[in-house]
């Protein structure tokens, strides 16, 4: 059989197309299948795709090989195969973007939280106090201000009833604390047996929020059973008490530490 030198040059580029795609598919499968094991709905959905690719380029160089009337092989290779090949090849990708984001916001929310409580970390404290810093010094607002919670005797509860039953401490004054405060507010565990709260609005008196926590937590005593947590609290504002987050930190750690004097 002679050919034209363009049919020859559209021969010979749909079986480079036929090459890549088979190439790509068998990489795709072997990839999912043996390296993950498993796959998900977009990796099947690709597969798909590109089998269907191959079906139409397939198609399209048999129609060319053995002269099949061209209607039927641009309506099955080209338009029905190949477009809706490129269609689930596309889903696929839309797909795998869907799972990257989710994948990213459960890695970056892992990577904000506090395993043991739930409570946000130190870092999203510190960066959402700059943040409100900020608003609070361009629109000539009032201040933020922030409480400082600490643990009572930790040590002793580790030391004499075990780590499990301070953990089960640590969590029930988390809770409380979240229990305790307006969901505008940021609660988060600042380390070891220290909370803070960021009160982007006029915050409570070292007085009203513990006895807010207290009522809270002695709710969760009567549906957990008894746990022993005992805490103290400080607040500061700004800018009475500090014009930067350190200052501040500072002023409500000694105002917590008087509270213990008393």
């Amino acid at each position: 059989m002679e050919y034209g030198t363009d049919l020859y040059f559209r021969l010979i580029c749909k079986i480079i197309k036929l090459f890549i795609y088979t190439g790509v598919s068998i990489w795709l499968l072997f990839f999912f299948r043996f390296r993950l094991r498993k796959t998900t709905r977009p990796e099947q959905v690709f597969i798909i795709g590109f089998i269907l690719l191959i079906a139409g380029v397939s198609v399209d160089i048999i129609g060319m090989l053995y002269y099949i009337p061209s209607l039927i092989k641009r309506v099955t290779g080209e338009i029905v195969l190949g477009n809706l090949g490129l269609l689930m090849v596309f889903i696929g990708i839309c797909f795998s973007l869907l799972e990257l984001s989710k994948i990213s916001l459960k890695f970056r929310r892992q990577s904000e939280t506090d395993p043991l409580t739930g409570l946000n970390n130190r870092q999203v404290f510190f960066r959402e106090f700059e943040q409100e810093l900020f608003h609070v010094r361009q629109l000539e607002e009032s201040g933020p201000s922030i409480a400082v919670i600490d643990v009572n005797k930790l040590k002793k509860i580790n030391d004499t009833m075990g780590h499990q039953v301070g953990d089960k401490a640590i969590k029930a004054l988390a809770e409380a604390i979240k229990q305790s405060i307006r969901d505008y507010d940021l609660a988060a565990r600042y380390g070891g047996d220290e909370f803070v709260i960021l009160f982007p609005r006029e915050g409570p008196r070292s007085e009203t929020l513990k006895t807010r926590i207290m009522k809270n937590l002695e709710l969760l005593r009567l549906n957990a059973g008894d746990i022993p947590v005992d805490f103290s609290v400080g607040t500061a504002k700004f800018p009475d008490d500090g014009m930067n987050i350190e200052d501040l930190l500072e002023a409500a750690d000694k105002n917590m530490y008087a509270g213990k004097v008393k």
